[in-house]
């Protein structure tokens, strides 16, 4: 865990993926790109392509199950890094259709 806080935006992260599974599951993994131990990521989802982002959790993990997910619903993912007040920039939105 990072004992002394760092005053540097956190970095975006890398290698985000989505994947679908049709136990209404969507497994998702990505890479701290840098970023300390301790480092928030806020996970959003929307469920249509013109639609806005909603929170779903925010963990410090690079590894997330949304539970409850209908199989066959588009969805929309990014992740954002934080750092107590520092945001850092979003992922690369990733889409999942199962």
């Amino acid at each position: 865990h990072d004992t002394t806080p760092s005053h540097e935006v956190p970095f975006q992260p890398t290698g985000f993926t989505v994947k679908g599974l049709d136990i209404g599951k969507n497994r998702m993994n990505w890479n701290r790109n840098g970023n300390k131990s301790g480092t928030g990521y806020t996970i959003e989802v929307k469920y249509a392509l013109d639609g806005e982002f909603q929170v779903v959790d925010t963990v410090t993990a690079t590894k997330y199950d949304h539970q409850k997910q209908t199989p066959g619903v588009p969805a929309w993912y990014r992740i954002t890094p934080r750092r107590g007040k520092l945001v850092g920039d979003p992922s690369e939105t990733v889409a999942v259709y199962n």
